[in-house]
């Protein structure tokens, strides 16, 4: 083998191994932003129940969740303006009935923006299926 067929052998090896790392983590780090949206996700659908006004119990679970939407989805327009909706008509509205009735529809609102940010599949999902929840006594 010539010297030059060596160097060639040799350099092409060197990029291809450096292109297949470079690659490998760019995906390792799209999946992990991906988990960490769903497991968000995952915990404000989990903490719902905290929500509805039947539970008058901690709500810190539901609290910190929502807290952490800013950061998760830093990147994604329609659940930031969601949540800054959600976040005006709990401070804006004062009369309880409309403001439970605003506060379910943005709450609507922000949890489908989440789960399209977070690619989980709500197409076929009406607003009870996100609404309802469950609470064992």
């Amino acid at each position: 083998m010539s010297d030059e067929a060596m160097v060639i052998t040799l350099v092409s090896s060197v990029i291809s191994g450096i292109l297949a790392t470079a690659i490998t983590l760019y995906v390792s780090y799209k999946n992990e932003q991906l988990r960490i949206k769903k497991d968000l996700v995952d915990d404000i659908f989990g903490y719902r129940y905290q929500i509805s006004g039947k539970y008058k119990g901690d709500k810190s679970g539901i609290n910190r969740a929502l807290n952490r939407v800013p950061i998760v989805f830093n990147k994604h327009a329609k659940v930031l303006s969601a949540y800054d909706n959600l976040h005006n008509v709990s401070i804006a509205v004062l009369d309880p009935m409309a403001k439970a009735e605003k506060m379910d529809d943005a709450l609507v609102s922000l949890y489908k923006e989440m789960c399209i940010a977070a690619k989980l599949e709500v197409n076929n999902w009406n607003d009870s299926r996100i609404k309802n929840t469950f609470t064992v006594l």
